[in-house]
């Protein structure tokens, strides 16, 4: 309670607000230079963090564009190189999880047009079915890695993004029957 409460108090401080919104405009600045879309090291890890400030108030403001650009990007990434079957590129099982963890939670946070939440919803759904038979087809990508790291582990955030699913009430049929 008390490490609460010493964040609520930091969050209504005008220092760690400042200093969360130079952290937030350096990196806004920078973000053209990451390449990769990983959560460890690439846009995905950058998004959900700053998404996770905005929750917790220690950044304000509009933030729209911001998303947009990220989930511009997110999208291409998981659609060209997953899913189209022309275009498609090397796959990475845990990057494309936490994209589409990325974009539940921005399903859940209402501010999607209409049209971007269908997009996305059908992104998802293909998602689902693409890591379904990559599982099938590759058992591996269910095994243990040897050095842990909770944002590698893919059998844990596989089933983190079906949760997600769930609360999101995305392809719920689909999920009963894989779990």
């Amino acid at each position: 309670e008390e490490c609460l409460r010493n964040n609520e108090d930091a969050a209504k401080n005008p220092k760690y607000e400042d200093f969360a919104n130079s952290i937030l405009n350096n990196v806004l600045e920078k973000i053209g230079v990451f390449s990769g879309v990983s959560f460890e090291d690439g846009i995905t890890g950058i998004a959900l963090a700053i998404d996770h400030l905005i929750k917790e108030r220690y950044i304000k403001g509009n933030t729209t564009s911001f998303f947009e650009s990220i989930d511009d990007k997110l999208f291409q990434y998981a659609y060209f190189r997953n899913i189209d079957p022309i275009k498609k590129e090397s796959f990475n099982a845990n990057n494309l999880l936490w994209i589409c963890l990325y974009f539940c939670q921005r399903i859940q946070s209402k501010e999607l047009s209409n049209e971007n939440e269908i997009i996305i919803k059908r992104l998802l759904i293909e998602c689902v079915n693409l890591l379904e038979n990559r599982i099938r087809d590759d058992y591996t990508l269910l095994r243990e890695p040897t050095g842990f790291s909770p944002f590698s582990y893919f059998l844990p955030n596989f089933i983190l993004f079906l949760s997600k699913l769930y609360e999101i009430e995305l392809y719920t049929y689909k999920i009963d029957v894989l779990c």
